[in-house]
């Protein structure tokens, strides 16, 4: 496993790709700010 380490700003945009045996999926998430929750990633849907 890889670790990687955390930049000095957030990431607009993160991607997750599953590893697995079958077809390779991947998700994207975006980083939004809330006043009540601060900042958080949200996953991006699919359009």
């Amino acid at each position: 496993m890889d670790t990687l380490t955390a930049p000095a700003e957030p990431r607009e945009t993160v991607t997750h790709v599953h590893l697995h045996e079958g077809p390779k999926i991947v998700h994207h998430y975006d980083l939004f700010y809330a006043v009540e929750l601060g900042c958080e990633y949200r996953l991006r849907e699919e359009t």
